[in-house]
């Protein structure tokens, strides 16, 4: 009975109560055996029961975990489904208020791609998805250009507080010899500070500029230290082969918007074909190679370059001549 280890307690206990004990010692060694088995059994329930129970509360927290998730991805679901539903009438909105939106649309638009490749629209992106992410895209553009038109305006509101917005100067006309009134006018920037002015003679454009205001963090190789930061831009030059002068008249104009913005009259160019006054390049012909260089120099413009001014004025000597402009064809130009 000793040796037998398959017997439970019970079924040792029942034996052993059969058994007419010859000592002491056989007795003790039979009770000593079932207490251990008695205790192995409730160790082995215990240990049973601890297994049952942490496996329960494993169960139960994944299943909580499961739920929470469930929760979490229907409301962030039904957030984005609100974003989108909303409609936000940009236009009564604040610029303030539509910087936070912007944000927000971004934050979703960046939630949506970061689960895929940037190199997988729409290829891997469920339809859902795909759908949403055209939504929003599309919301943020409208936003992201009000925001830009509001600050034109702004740019533009505190420009025309300290310039002239119409100007009014003659050109020469060239079918008729005579002078031509020409209205300058400003209009509305059309990116950031930029602004652009426009030549008018009885309803016809003759003349068009665009000019920028100072960029702080702009760094030009080619002019003086820290010019490019305290002066203004032309960016581009244009004018009517019909009026002579056009082009100097809006030069002019460029140079007193300097003056009265505080730049001292500095302005700079890049001398190239987009700069070139039409009405110059018809009259010299071939002469100019297309070349603004010339027109630019004998209205005060000069390179850093000191040798490129040198053969500048040779080159503009030269055209005076008759002769071919053998000058510089293009480069940065400034007003000293």
């Amino acid at each position: 009975l000793l040796k037998n280890d398959e017997l439970s307690a019970d079924d040792f206990k029942k034996q052993a109560d059969e058994i007419k004990f010859k000592s002491n010692n056989n007795k003790k060694a039979i009770e000593e055996t079932f207490d251990k088995k008695v205790k192995a059994q409730e160790d082995a329930k215990a240990e049973a029961d601890r297994l049952a129970q942490e496996a329960k509360e494993k169960a139960q927290k994944e299943e909580a975990e499961r739920l929470a998730k469930e929760q979490q991805e229907a409301a962030a679901k039904a957030q984005k489904e609100e974003l989108i539903q909303i409609e936000y009438n940009i236009e009564t909105m604040s610029l303030e208020e539509l910087q936070v939106y912007e944000k927000e649309l971004n934050k979703e638009i960046i939630g949506i791609t970061k689960k895929y490749s940037s190199y997988s629209i729409p290829a891997d992106y469920t339809e859902d998805d795909y759908k949403m992410y055209l939504e929003l895209t599309a919301k943020k553009t409208g936003v992201t250009e009000k925001i830009k038109k509001i600050i034109e305006d702004r740019n533009f509101r505190a420009l025309s507080e300290k310039l002239d917005l119409t100007t009014n100067t003659t050109a020469k006309s060239l079918e008729s010899g005579k002078s031509i009134d020409v209205t300058l006018s400003k209009t509305a920037p059309i990116n950031g500070g930029a602004y652009r002015i426009n030549a008018n003679s009885d309803g016809k454009i003759l003349g068009l500029a665009e000019v920028s205001t100072p960029q702080k963090d702009i760094l030009i190789y080619n002019l003086p230290e820290g010019y490019a930061q305290n002066s203004l831009e032309l960016k581009y030059l244009s004018s009517s082969s019909e009026a002579k002068g056009t082009g100097t008249e809006i030069i002019k104009q460029v140079i007193e918007d300097s003056k009265k913005l505080g730049y001292d009259g500095k302005v700079w160019v890049e001398a190239c074909g987009g700069s070139l006054p039409s009405e110059m390049a018809r009259l010299a012909g071939d002469k100019y190679k297309t070349s603004p260089v010339p027109f630019y120099y004998k209205l005060g413009f000069r390179f850093k370059d000191e040798k490129l001014n040198e053969l500048a004025r040779l080159g503009l000597k030269n055209l005076q001549n008759g002769l071919e402009y053998n000058g510089p064809q293009e480069g940065i130009m400034f007003l000293p």
